[in-house]
């Protein structure tokens, strides 16, 4: 039997487990990275270059430093990334720039470089992938179960190809459906939403501007997101021309930069069945619908997909020698585009609670694990997570069922003034950029 020994062991090769391998290496731990496979790719010239990836993020200020941290912002195929330099809200289908209520946030206001950028899941962990430093050991295998040292000085991962792990501390960033998670009997709450998120890419006709759109209603909630369009596959892109009449529409004459974004409506479980059912060119005019003619013709590339949305979290992500982070941790409605950014906080917090106390610890064995320091954790990111859970779900509540029909009429009033009111008081509007932005 083969016994590995470790101070850090990482459980998940997705976007958060490369980036806790990457920070942990980085503040001076021996990092074991642990997953089912296939290896990460660390080849810098394999970058994605095919269709865009359905699976997009919105990658705050504060992830991005992280990532720069690391190495990977450099790593990232640089012409698939989309700076989101405004956002325009909106709370009911059909209403535009230049609306009353309309919620405008913008990058120049927030005094930062951008509000976000759009980037890939597939660029963002090759990105990871490539910056994983060489002296993180990869062991490709399941987990299988965990045991605890009878001293307490360490946790053993037990692998499904017969080896173990010893380490003074297992990172659980294994996803929503977590094997650490499981094993470690670390309770979970809360449950599914009445909603699933319908993902594609579409053409425009006219151009995004760099601006992330919303709009809130008895629709759902529908987002489109810009994209870079360096990144459209050609086949695709050459598809939506031809869906246009005689395949020689405003897509055509208004030239193609701009004017690609990527749609994630949160929907109703039957309404997102239908809208996937009825075909990409039913899904095209039904956004068109919501959005109007903001941003011209619209034409899905691709195929469109759905999966349902939750909000689960668990109360204390800490237990002995052990941690979770990311998704393993916390699933959260997307109206808001922070799932991912809360699971990069819980790296970027550990990493620097545990770097920290290392570089003030004199001396030779230093322990990643003792409880201390996983206390410490736990109180640093109580704050960001529970707000951005109550912030999401709280949104959702307003323009969700609750709020329809005479019943929710008083709610409806209530909801309305309250947007208008901070739709239109620049103070309130400012402390909240520098909130998300994580300004000074």
């Amino acid at each position: 039997m083969t016994q590995i020994r470790t101070d850090i062991a990482v459980v998940g090769a997705g976007v958060a487990g490369l980036a806790a391998a990457c920070a942990l290496s980085g503040a001076g731990f021996k990092v074991v990275l642990v997953h089912r496979g296939p290896a990460p790719v660390r080849d810098a010239y394999k970058v994605p270059d095919g269709p865009f990836d359905r699976r997009v993020y919105a990658i705050s200020p504060e992830s991005a430093g992280l990532l720069a941290d690391v190495g990977a912002w450099d790593a990232l195929a640089a012409g698939r990334l989309a700076p989101v330099y405004d956002m325009r809200v909106y709370p009911r289908a059909g209403l535009g720039v230049g609306d009353a209520d309309e919620l405008h946030l913008s990058a120049w206001e927030a005094h930062a470089d951008a509000l976000a950028w759009i980037i890939e899941q597939d660029n963002l962990q090759h990105a990871l992938s490539v910056s994983l430093p060489k002296k993180v050991r990869e062991v490709t295998a399941g987990l299988d179960g965990i045991d605890w040292t009878d001293d307490g000085r360490a946790v053993i991962a037990r692998l499904d190809d017969g080896s173990r792990v010893r380490a003074s501390l297992l990172v659980g960033a294994d996803g929503a459906s977590s094997a650490v998670r499981a094993h470690a009997g670390m309770p979970r709450v809360g449950g599914t939403y009445d909603h699933h998120a319908i993902v594609a890419h579409l053409r425009t006709a006219r151009g995004h501007r760099d601006t992330a759109w919303q709009w809130f209603g008895e629709h759902g909630v529908l987002a489109l997101l810009p994209l870079a369009d360096s990144a459209l596959d050609a086949a695709h892109t050459a598809g939506a021309f031809a869906a246009v009449a005689g395949g020689a529409g405003s897509f055509v004459s208004e030239g193609t930069h701009g004017r690609a974004v990527s749609l994630v409506w949160s929907t109703g479980p039957d309404r997102a069945g239908a809208l996937l059912a009825d075909g990409a060119e039913a899904l095209s005019r039904s956004v068109q619908a919501v959005v109007g003619d903001l941003l011209g013709e619209m034409r899905v590339i691709g195929e469109p997909a759905a999966f349902p949305l939750a909000r689960r979290w668990v109360p204390d992500p800490v237990a002995e020698r052990l941690v979770l982070v990311g998704d393993a941790a916390h699933q959260m409605h997307p109206l808001a585009g922070q799932g991912l950014n809360v699971g990069l906080g819980d790296v970027g917090d550990l990493a620097a609670v545990l770097g920290e106390a290392r570089a003030s610890f004199a001396g030779s064995g230093f322990d990643p694990g003792q409880p201390l320091l996983l206390r410490r954790y736990r109180r640093r990111r109580a704050e960001p997570v529970a707000a951005m859970l109550t912030v999401t779900d709280g949104l959702k509540a307003l323009f969700g069922p609750r709020a329809a029909g005479v019943p929710g009429l008083p709610l409806r009033l209530l909801r309305d003034a309250g947007w208008r009111a901070f739709a239109r008081q620049g103070l309130l509007r400012r402390q909240v950029l520098r909130y998300t932005t994580r300004q000074p």
